[in-house]
């Protein structure tokens, strides 16, 4: 039987993807310890299966049970369950689950999660709702959402999470000075190991964040999917692989190197610090050394440009460009949804609208 377990909970944006291909590829090196990591990629089925509103909410006992019968079989000195989503469980939820299905673990199951100071966790929510299509507007604009449904008042959650599970809990905090060799891999490594004994052989990078003039070339990808699928838009699935593909291509592809990647702004940057000052301090008082949650926080000015960057996508590529990437789109989003024809007008008037002009509607504030 495994002797351990680990619980990678995520966060979002925390490097999650590029700790799962190298525990997935067994790129690694301990020596005299093996782990076991029993998904091809993920273990998002896990956590999705005990939401009764999912689809896989029926399958949950064969989905929780294949995993606990790889790991009590298996002689691994460790084994990891890794999803980026994990930590928004109720965690009463979550321990109910590992009662149930791994009872013979009882005091040998460790949980970790990552997680971004709020400012840049707000650039990468913004850089990853444009990816995926499911947000179309400035960063401004994302902050008042998030502010409002108070999702990044992070105590309150995590506060519950070191309650359920105690000393078994751990937070991590995304800042590079704070990970080990300044990198998430090798800091979630040395976690699991309780040592510095062992080696990653792959590229710890793979995810890397797309620049405004890829993210923007994304989302209009993803606007024109959504547009021409009317109510009955390609899922969210299919939405999402579409998004990872380009990623996974362009990262492969060389690329400029002075490409600017999303930033705030000081006038943002100042109403972000504003709002999340006091749940910083409360962080960090609660689960770290130092205070890398609040010094990110004020930073954070210091680091935003002066104005708002651009996102209309005449602003990065040329009139030719621009043509052939919206027919590009345009018969990208037939192919998804099925369409045989598509509506000139609407190409044409896309392409007036996203040449380059003044448009403070389309601008981060």
């Amino acid at each position: 039987m495994t002797k351990e377990i680990i619980f990678h909970l995520g966060d979002y944006k925390t490097g999650s993807t590029s700790i799962q291909r190298i525990l997935a590829a067994q790129d690694f090196t301990i020596p005299g310890r093996r782990v076991l990591f029993t998904a091809r990629e993920n273990h998002m089925d896990l956590p999705r299966s005990l939401y009764p509103e999912n689809r896989l909410f029926a399958r949950q006992k064969e989905i929780w049970e294949t995993h606990a019968q790889a790991i009590r079989t298996s002689d691994a000195d460790i084994a990891v369950i890794s999803a980026e989503n994990m930590n928004h469980l109720d965690p009463a939820q979550m321990q109910a689950a590992v009662d149930r299905y791994f009872p013979d673990f009882s005091g040998r199951v460790r949980y970790v999660t990552y997680l971004r100071p709020h400012a840049d966790r707000i650039v990468s929510s913004f850089a990853e709702r444009r990816k995926l299509g499911e947000f179309f507007g400035g960063m401004a604009k994302l902050h008042t959402e998030i502010l409002d449904k108070q999702r990044l008042f992070y105590t309150p959650r995590f506060t519950a999470w070191k309650a359920q599970f105690g000393p078994a809990f751990h937070i991590r905090p995304m800042v590079r000075e704070h990970l080990f060799r300044g990198d998430v891999v090798h800091d979630f490594f040395r976690f699991m190991c309780g040592s510095e004994e062992f080696e990653i052989h792959g590229d710890t990078h793979r995810n890397e964040s797309l620049s405004v003039a890829e993210l923007l070339a994304v989302s209009e990808l993803q606007r024109e999917i959504k547009r021409l699928g009317g109510k009955k838009i390609a899922s969210r699935d299919v939405r999402h692989r579409i998004a990872g593909l380009l990623q996974e291509a362009l990262a492969v592809l060389p690329r400029k190197t002075d490409l600017e990647k999303p930033r705030l702004h000081k006038a943002l940057a100042a109403r972000i610090q504003d709002s999340y000052r006091e749940d910083a301090a409360a962080m960090d008082a609660a689960f770290f050394e130092g205070s890398p949650f609040a010094g990110a926080l004020a930073g954070a000015k210091d680091k935003a440009l002066d104005a708002p960057q651009s996102l209309r996508l005449g602003d990065y590529y040329n009139d030719d460009a621009l043509r052939m990437f919206l027919a590009i789109a345009a018969m990208l989003g037939a192919t998804v949804n099925g369409q045989d024809t598509l509506a000139e007008n609407q190409i044409a008037d896309r392409l007036e609208k996203i040449r380059p002009q003044a448009d403070p509607s389309q601008s981060g504030d």
